[in-house]
């Protein structure tokens, strides 16, 4: 079952759709054929705690992870 859980920064929510960004690539795992759609699973997650780098406050970051058993 093919699981795609993307970890990301508050920061990141002010420039991107996270609910877009799981539409979008819950679509290209359905479009693609490899996976059966019934084990398509895609899940974000806000890292409410975090340091990236040099610990600027503009930096962000978005983690995504592909688990296929």
């Amino acid at each position: 079952m093919p699981h795609l859980t993307i970890e990301y920064s508050p920061g990141l929510e002010k420039r991107a759709d996270v609910a877009a960004l799981c539409q979008s690539v819950h679509a290209a795992m359905k479009a693609c054929g490899v996976f059966p759609l019934a084990g398509i699973r895609v899940r974000a997650f806000r890292a409410d705690v975090f340091i990236v780098a040099d610990d600027l406050p503009d930096n962000d970051f978005a983690a995504m992870t592909l688990c296929v058993g």
